[in-house]
């Protein structure tokens, strides 16, 4: 049935083929509805599987088997050949790390993070198919929270807040993990975010006159130039304020920004297996 078969607990309660008086529940989560592939997607994956024989060889390989993978919905996938998650700055021989996003995140939709469950679900389809010189890791992405303040002028005439929340969708968009950056395929790693570029992504915002500053920081201390991006970081815009003439300051944007990831439910912390496999 899809993604509209992944339901919550307790949204099961009945069944066309049962006969009557059987009741149903659901006392845990459903999960595993995938959404169909297209003709044109699955076209494509034809002579992908001629290639690679479902084995894990070339970096190619390890993208088109993972996102093949079945039970889940995949948003990104990045192949990291010489990657050893835990020793990043060295390159580690025989080691390809897989980092994987979920298409979806109803808990974070900014900044999509994989489950235990779905990480082993992408571990067990990928390790009968790697070769047995091999040691892969498959994770999530590491997020750097962020925090954007914009000044702009808006061109006389134009709606001020219909422009200020453009201008806020532009820069979420941009740095999305899923469809930002220039080429619209995700945030790209080792990719540093720098106020040059988001400037840049500001000015194109249809009603903006000009763009009098951008600030960019990180949890704590003040305005960066730019931030570094390395291994499987990749950024995630937890707070942005948009005001005209000048920038607010960062502290002030900070302090609006409610407890947790600013795009989530306040969550109440239980211990857990880590998420890695």
């Amino acid at each position: 049935g899809g993604r509209q078969g992944v339901v919550g607990i307790g949204a099961i309660n009945k069944g066309a083929l049962l006969p009557a008086g059987v009741k149903v529940s659901n006392p845990i989560p459903t999960w595993g509805g995938d959404d169909p592939e297209t003709v044109d997607e699955a076209e494509r994956r034809i002579p992908a599987f001629l290639r690679h024989q479902d084995r894990l060889v070339s970096a190619a390989d390890f993208s088109d088997i993972t996102e093949r993978t079945p039970g889940v919905d995949i948003g990104r996938v990045d192949v990291l050949p010489l990657f050893h998650p835990d020793r990043p700055t060295t390159t580690s021989a025989g080691v390809v790390t897989v980092m994987v996003i979920p298409k979806y995140d109803p808990l974070y939709p900014d900044a999509p993070r994989p489950n235990k469950l779905f990480l082993d679900t992408v571990c067990a389809h990928l390790n009968p198919r790697r070769l047995v010189t091999t040691e892969v890791h498959v994770r999530g992405p590491i997020y750097k929270r962020l925090w954007v303040s914009v000044g702009v002028n808006v061109i006389a005439g134009r709606d001020i807040a219909p422009v200020h929340d453009a201008v806020r969708q532009a820069v979420r968009t941009f740095l999305s993990p899923l469809v930002g950056g220039f080429d619209e395929t995700g945030w790209p790693r080792d990719t540093q975010v720098d106020t040059n570029t988001l400037l840049a992504v500001v000015a194109r915002v249809d009603g903006v006159q000009s763009v009098n500053e951008v600030q960019l920081g990180l949890e704590t201390g003040g305005a960066l130039d730019s931030i570094a991006m390395q291994g499987l970081e990749l950024p995630h815009l937890v707070g942005i304020s948009v005001a005209s003439g000048s920038a607010r300051p960062l502290d002030t944007v900070r302090g609006t920004t409610p407890p947790g990831d600013g795009d989530s439910p306040r969550l109440f912390p239980v211990p857990v297996v880590p998420e890695s496999c």
